[in-house]
């Protein structure tokens, strides 16, 4: 026998279901659902907590909290009774048993054969049965139709579907009377594939209850309208999801041609599965739950043979009786715009590898949505992705900008790439950007001394060993107001990516979810995680940078991680060839394979700097792309794409 933690395992995105019922928000990020913790209530403008739709679990990445848990937490967290949520989603039953030797209206119980002592096992055979006749009519009061009719369902279409709740119960029932008071009086049964009920779901007609729904005690959920599939003489069946959802089709199509999954979670039994008609059209909920559903039902049918088609609403449509509210329950127009997604559904059918169409759907719809903001702004397109450093020669180099995901800044050691970084996370501050350095060798004040040594044009060493005069601590303290200490962030303390992931999640809070460039320096000093503790070296530089990369991705941000390369290994001895930059590149780890581009600091040649004289408190530095998603790398000499710029140590500017 299942235990319970076994059967909320199997209850692929239960954790959704719950979140639902507590109102607590959340959205699909990439491939992952995330939204503020349940516990600290962090994370409400940039999520920092994520939902595991597999193990039905969750973890806070806010370093002040970094709980994990289970439904049960939540559901304490959030206010939610936690059994009567199971026994509403059918994982448990209600063990609330009738008094003994009395006749309960409702019940029939089959007698065992033995009259004597009966074992666990023969308890647990017993069934009961409930009379619909005794706790349900066929005959609906005005509220209830009317509830119909505000959905846009004729009560007398679905009559043979829907019954309503008895107002009056015996004490096996006595709750009902409660429900029926409160408004749950619209009761949808659910048979098997025999005709034997298998659950009731029963509907707040007053429409301002939360749950909108429950479902009777004692039954499991179960698949609307399964049990008339044996009618249905086409080889097609619509899967939709929830009752309204399934009476609407009842509505649209009468025939039996579709049935309903009682919620995003429902797993198909293997009998459910082998009734189904050769076709299967999946028509669930249009947002993120509905979306998981189908991914993973489709992925299940699929593998036991059936043609699987999806099927998907037009944008600001959630499910199949939005559509029908939409034409104001014109039949007509409503079967006319079902027709036109059944056939778009007909020419994408579903595959269990995925393929560039699928990967084209989302890029449209994607693209879609941004068209539409722009355009409600009163704009012809969209602004780019990418956006500019105001370096002319850096945005050359970077193919137009910076977009998010993961870049590499990589060196001999002392070549100057922290006092490159936080030369461009000044001018990005300058530009009203939000620049986050993680500094994982020098500590915030080092950093701090250097801007406002570059702002003042007072020495670094003075302000150091702090022999500064009256004169310039005024000018160092007006310094300190400029608006840029605003838009820099510098943490020193994380040293693990699940740290520097927390971290971006609180910076993207505190500036609103504005624009964010985060810097790593640098990749070596990062902790590996546990698994990789004894692994290879390169093995745990590229975990590392994968992590680094999802971070990037997840939260739509450019994000530089600083490696440092042997000193001079890879340069080229004849000093006329080019030095092997991509070999001097994987000495940081084989980075590249998670990069969208990479680059190397590299010392100008003479010829380089031909006609440049440097002063002391210049640094020339030779900007080498060593790798780019965006564009090409070499030029047509088939030499590497570079850029000499020059570091003013007296102001902190980039020149090229």
């Amino acid at each position: 026998m299942e235990t319970l933690n076994e059967k909320i395992q199997l209850s692929h995105g239960l954790i959704l279901k719950l979140l639902d019922r507590a109102g607590w928000s959340y959205k699909k990020i990439g491939n992952v659902y995330m939204g503020a913790c349940p516990v600290c209530k962090n994370g409400t403008r940039t999520p920092n907590t994520k939902f595991n739709l597999d193990t039905n679990s969750f973890k806070c990445f806010n370093k002040s909290c970094g709980v994990s848990g289970g439904l049960k937490d939540i559901a304490e967290n959030l206010g939610v009774d936690f059994r009567e949520f199971l026994i509403d989603e059918g994982i448990i039953e209600d063990k609330k048993l009738p008094e003994k030797d009395k006749q309960y209206q409702g019940f029939k119980r089959e007698k065992m054969q033995d009259k004597g002592i009966t074992t666990n096992g023969e308890k647990k055979e017993r069934k009961i049965e409930i009379d619909l006749e005794k706790i349900s009519t066929a005959v609906l009061d005005e509220e209830t139709k009317n509830y119909l009719l505000s959905r846009y369902i004729n009560p007398t279409t679905v009559n043979g579907y829907v019954r309503m709740v008895r107002p009056k119960q015996d004490k096996s029932f006595s709750y009902l009377e409660n429900y029926f008071k409160e408004g749950y009086k619209l009761l949808i049964p659910a048979f098997d594939l025999e005709g034997n009920l298998k659950s009731v779901k029963i509907r707040n007609v007053k429409g301002d209850k939360e749950p909108k729904v429950k479902n009777l005690k004692g039954l499991r959920q179960s698949i609307i309208g399964i049990d008339k599939l044996k009618k249905n003489i086409n080889d097609y069946v619509i899967v939709v999801e929830g009752e309204i959802d399934y009476l609407t089709g009842v509505y649209l199509s009468p025939g039996d041609n579709f049935i309903a999954i009682p919620s995003s979670t429902y797993i198909f039994a293997v009998e459910e599965k082998e009734v189904l008609p050769e076709k299967v059209i999946l028509l669930l909920d249009n947002d993120d739950a509905g979306k998981s559903a189908t991914e993973r039902i489709a992925t299940d049918l699929k593998k036991e043979g059936k043609k699987v088609y999806i099927g998907q609403y037009p944008e600001g449509i959630k499910d199949l009786n939005e559509l029908l509210a939409k034409h104001k329950g014109d039949t007509d127009e409503t079967l006319e715009e079902l027709q036109e997604i059944l056939f778009m559904a007909y020419q994408n059918p579903f595959t269990l590898t995925k393929t560039l169409k699928e990967t084209g759907k989302s890029l449209i719809e994607r693209l879609r949505n941004r068209v539409e903001e722009a355009e409600k702004e009163g704009k012809e397109r969209p602004e780019p992705l990418a956006f500019k450093t105001g370096l002319e020669f850096l945005d050359e180099l970077l193919d137009g900008g910076l977009r998010r995901g993961l870049y590499a800044i990589a060196g001999q050691p002392a070549i100057g790439k922290t006092s490159f970084v936080l030369a461009l996370a000044k001018h990005l501050a300058e530009n009203k950007n939000n620049a986050l350095i993680f500094s994982l060798e020098m500590t915030d004040e080092d950093l701090l001394i250097q801007i406002l040594s570059w702002l003042t044009g007072i020495s670094k060493r003075k302000i150091l060993d702090e022999t500064i005069n009256r004169f310039e601590l005024e000018e160092i303290e007006e310094a300190l107001n400029n608006s840029i200490f605003n838009h820099i962030f510098i943490d020193t303390e994380s040293r693990t990516v699940e740290d520097i992931e927390s971290k971006v999640i609180d910076t993207l809070n505190d500036i609103n979810n504005s624009r964010l460039i985060a810097f790593v320096d640098y990749l070596q000093q990062i902790k590996p995680s546990k698994e990789f503790l004894k692994s290879d070296y390169r093995l745990q530089m590229k975990d590392i940078s994968y992590k680094l990369k999802e971070i990037a991705n997840k939260y739509n941000i450019p994000l530089f991680v600083i490696s440092s390369t042997q000193r001079d290994g890879y340069n080229a001895k004849d000093k006329k060839s080019e030095p092997n930059y991509i070999a001097m590149f994987k000495e940081s780890g084989d980075i590249e394979y998670s990069l969208y581009a990479g680059y190397y600091l590299d010392y100008p040649s003479e010829k380089e700097l031909e006609g440049f004289t440097k002063a002391e408190w210049e640094l020339p530095i030779k900007i080498v792309k060593v790798k780019s998603r965006f564009g090409s790398v070499k030029d047509e000499r088939h030499k590497h794409i570079s850029k000499v710029a020059v570091l003013n140590f007296k102001n902190g500017e980039l020149i090229c």
